[in-house]
């Protein structure tokens, strides 16, 4: 069953990236700014844990280079939950230099 923007609430912490990737891409204004409000939530909950380099990077590149992440996704993980997914997408492209933040 997919969520609903219109429904989402602080208790759904277990948004699956499909539902996100749906959010990020539609013409609907709410909806699409709702994805970039959660986005936004895991950059600033993971910067300098799983992945740096935010000071050097403005936001747009690092939501076109989610969007991308995403739209390569097999069907299959997009069942996964979307903070995770987002997580490994920027782990992977901007790795802390030497375990440092």
């Amino acid at each position: 069953e997919q969520t609903s923007i219109a429904h989402l609430t602080s208790d759904d912490v277990n948004l699956p990236g499909s539902d996100f990737f749906r959010f990020y891409r539609s013409a609907d204004k709410q909806e699409k700014e709702k994805a970039r409000i959660y986005l936004l939530g895991v950059l600033d909950a993971t910067e300098g844990k799983s992945w740096c380099q935010y000071s050097q990077l403005q936001t747009v590149t690092l939501q076109e280079f989610v969007f991308e992440f995403f739209n390569k996704l097999p069907a299959a993980r997009l069942h996964e939950r979307a903070a995770p997914l987002i997580e490994e997408a920027l782990a992977t492209r901007f790795p802390c230099k030497g375990g440092k933040a």
